[in-house]
């Protein structure tokens, strides 16, 4: 069963996020889910949320790594865009505060599950991922990176385009 809290006869209701364990997005409706086996109680959760109030239930900081040793395309700013900020292009830029061309950027994300991709310059260039692979969900006609944030996390640092840290080549 899908289902939502709501008051007032919908002059108000919660607002969920979408790839929560306790959701369901059908369309452009995120709604709660339950599965029922036979008599249940449920727990008490916090309006909007998966969790019972008073517990850290996040925003989680999500730091994201990206390598662009290997990018031969020209680029000023590399960027992450994913569900968690609607794809926007540009709105998340990455910084290389060091200069060792690994480009990071953290984020504040509630837990879920997400999808992503490192793209540059405002979409003038994404990288391109192989269906497939161990760290990729292909949706339809697009194939972007998955996580699942369930605690501040720091990504380990991957090659564009791929699951893996670059390959080092040693002149």
């Amino acid at each position: 069963y899908e289902y939502k809290y709501a008051a007032d006869g919908w002059a108000i209701q919660e607002t969920l996020l979408a790839g929560s364990s306790c959701t369901l997005t059908t369309g452009s409706f995120t709604n709660r889910l339950l599965v029922v086996t036979g008599d249940v109680v449920l727990d008490t959760v916090c309006w909007g949320t998966c969790s019972a109030c008073g517990l850290n239930t996040g925003p989680y900081n999500v730091t994201f790594r990206v390598d662009m040793t290997n990018v031969t395309s020209a680029f000023t700013t590399p960027e992450v865009n994913g569900i968690f900020n609607g794809w926007c292009g540009g709105c998340a830029p990455m910084s290389d505060v060091n200069g060792d061309n690994i480009w990071e950027i953290t984020i504040p994300l509630q837990p879920g599950t997400y999808e992503y991709k490192f793209a540059a310059d405002g979409w003038g260039i994404q990288e391109t991922l192989t269906p497939g692979s161990s760290c990729t969900i292909t949706t339809g006609a697009f194939t972007n990176r998955l996580i699942t944030v369930s605690g501040n996390t720091t990504l380990d640092a991957v090659c564009w385009g791929a699951c893996a840290a670059c390959s080092v080549v040693i002149p």
